[in-house]
């Protein structure tokens, strides 16, 4: 296992444009959908669900109200929000 700790390089994610701009929408708007993504980024149901989930992992973003999944699914700011 050491030996291929070497030769694996590991990739820390970074904020990169298409989050600032999903964190630049949460900041004017309080909250993002997976439809704010799709008409954002003229990008698919599953890429939103993706970035999201992306940015769920990293606690960018968090899930807000009581809504189980579908259209009233909302993400605000998460425990690492850029301040």
């Amino acid at each position: 296992m050491a030996a291929m700790s070497r030769a694996m390089s590991y990739h820390r994610h970074t904020i990169d444009g298409i989050d600032q701009k999903i964190v630049e929408h949460v900041r004017e708007y309080g909250f993002v959908t997976n439809r704010t993504l799709q008409r954002l980024f003229d990008i698919h149901v599953y890429a939103a669900r993706d970035l999201l989930n992306s940015l769920r992992d990293r606690e960018i973003l968090e899930k807000i109200g009581e809504a189980k999944g579908g259209r009233g699914v909302r993400y605000g700011p998460g425990p690492r929000f850029p301040g």
